[in-house]
């Protein structure tokens, strides 16, 4: 199930280009700096963009039951960072 896992890795850039337009930040270092995050982050879009063949494949394989159990018991996500809980089967949080 977890090597199933395909994730959106594109970033909002809404509030850099808001600044942008006021003139911020304005050292060029850092417009730099950004810029260049931000063109990785394309280079990765373009990667990962697609869902690999194997993930339809794969889910169609789990049960929707097994699938509520990882979602409810094995991945948590904490200040935007997902965690997956490798002895999530032997500690089930909830019974069904």
């Amino acid at each position: 199930m977890h090597a199933s896992q395909w994730q959106n890795v594109n970033v909002k850039r809404s509030i850099y280009e808001n600044m942008r337009r006021i003139g911020l930040p304005r050292n060029n270092e850092i417009i730099d700096a950004v810029e260049a995050n931000f063109a990785q982050v394309d280079a990765n879009v373009e990667v990962y963009s697609d869902k690999p063949d194997y993930r339809k494949v794969v889910r169609q394989l789990i049960s929707h039951e097994a699938q509520r159990f990882y979602w409810e018991n094995c991945i948590f996500v904490s200040a935007g960072v997902e965690s997956y809980d490798l002895d999530c089967t032997k500690r089930p949080k909830r019974k069904y």
